[in-house]
């Protein structure tokens, strides 16, 4: 719970600081909430993003992302200002087969924060993650407590991601932080179960129902609490399954919330990534109103990322050794 309310804290100064001029001084820089938003932190692997079979060909080893801040000063201004110098937002780590053993977040301009370490088995499935807070050289801290999850496999899916208690133990589903997967014959997920647990008092169970429809390549998801829907999720997809429109919906009113568009090139690479808010506001400067761009090198890993909302642009630089 300590990292979470921290991070909350982080977004909030981030917000505050994007309201004052570029020549005014600030704690963070206007691109610290938004960007970390494309990544996340710790997801379950990283493939879509580094494919592994292009890592490993290229014998890579890891890549580490820039950012670099700029805004125009009106609607009608299309010259682009500085307002923070590049500074390092990410890096992943490769193992030999290509896949992602670790990821380093850094924050204030750089500075090292916190790490997810991957533990792999021989087929390079996810056996633990372990999230460490990191010192001024990029040290695991032994002041905090580190946070571990375990993964559980059937019949070679995922199905539950569990964070383990004090000391490492793994308790019972009853008492624990999870999210559990179903499948159907496909391969396909059709149920999920999140539950978030602090004490016998405090926890929340979500549960989440997806049917999909080959024909029209729809789903509709339906997420509730206890017995209570509220929120359904429809998204098509394109010929290769990809997804193409997201639309959040509060099932309570049939109100819309959010819709994420996704646009493709020749290849089937995402090319361009539009979020549109209605109602879910966040933490983040941009109102969760942004549109990605992206742009591949030669041997098609990301290059690079044009983050925009309102007057702001945060470009993301990947560079590969």
């Amino acid at each position: 719970m300590t990292k979470q309310l921290l991070y909350s804290f982080l977004l909030l100064i981030s917000s505050l600081a994007l309201g004052q001029d570029a020549d005014s001084e600030y704690t963070y820089p206007i691109c610290e909430c938004c960007t970390h938003s494309i990544f996340g932190y710790g997801e379950n692997d990283y493939d879509d993003l580094f494919p592994p079979a292009t890592i490993k060909e290229n014998k890579l080893k890891e890549v580490t992302i820039y950012t670099t801040s700029k805004q125009t000063t009106s609607a009608s201004d299309t010259t682009l200002q500085l307002v923070d110098n590049e500074y390092k937002e990410m890096m992943f780590l490769f193992n030999r087969d290509g896949y992602v053993e670790t990821q380093i977040v850094f924050n204030s301009r750089g500075q090292y924060h916190s790490a997810y370490d991957f533990k792999r088995d021989g087929n390079n499935k996810i056996l633990t993650k372990t999230f460490h807070y990191l010192d001024s050289n990029g040290t695991r801290l032994t002041d905090f407590i580190p946070e571990k999850w375990i993964y559980k496999y059937a019949e070679n899916r995922l199905i539950q991601i569990k964070q383990l208690g004090n000391n490492f133990v793994e308790n019972p589903d009853r008492k624990s932080t999870y999210v559990s997967y179903e499948y159907n014959r496909k391969g396909r997920v059709i149920n999920e179960k999140e539950q978030f647990y602090y004490d016998a008092k405090n926890f929340y169970s979500y549960q989440t129902t997806i049917k999909y429809k080959a024909i029209t390549r729809r789903s509709v998801s339906i997420k509730r609490e206890k017995e209570n829907p509220f929120l359904r999720v429809k998204s098509k997809y394109s010929k290769s399954g990809k997804p193409i429109n997201i639309e959040t919906i509060d099932d309570r009113n049939d109100e819309l919330l959010q819709e994420k568009i996704y646009t493709y090139n020749d290849e089937d690479y995402l090319i361009h990534f539009q979020v549109k808010n209605s109602g879910m506001g966040t933490e983040c400067p941009d109102g969760n109103n942004y549109e990605n761009s992206y742009s591949y090198s030669s041997i098609q890993l990301i290059s690079s990322i044009i983050h925009h909302y309102e007057n702001t642009f945060c470009e993301l630089r990947f560079t590969y050794q």
